[in-house]
């Protein structure tokens, strides 16, 4: 597994902040850079204001690591476009791996 790993990914987390008029500004900010298994999956379509939008999926493959665990919150970057966390799920009983499905942000 560990030889497929040959694309790199930024994970983020948001971090809200509180704006005036009583709003609150969600950025994201950088939590882990690290080497996947990328695989591409089917290509989705939906309708968004009339027109149809195709959305791309991944699924991510990414070490275990200690003091992280990735949630549906965080954002994952992938070639220059972001993904949103669909699901995740740890792959293995001693905690090697962990599985992630991201679909591109629209």
């Amino acid at each position: 597994m560990i030889g497929q790993m040959r694309q790199k990914i930024t994970i983020q987390s948001p971090v809200s902040t509180a704006v005036g008029g009583g709003g609150v500004e969600t950025t994201y900010t950088e939590v882990l850079t690290d080497w996947v298994e990328a695989r591409p999956l089917s290509s989705s379509r939906e309708l968004s204001e009339y027109q149809t939008v195709i959305k791309n999926g991944y699924r991510f493959t990414i070490r275990y690591r200690n003091g992280f665990t990735p949630d549906k919150s965080m954002l994952i970057v992938y070639k220059g476009k972001n993904y949103t966390v669909n699901s995740i799920e740890q792959v293995e009983e001693r905690q090697k791996y962990w599985r992630i499905v991201g679909v591109e942000k629209s």
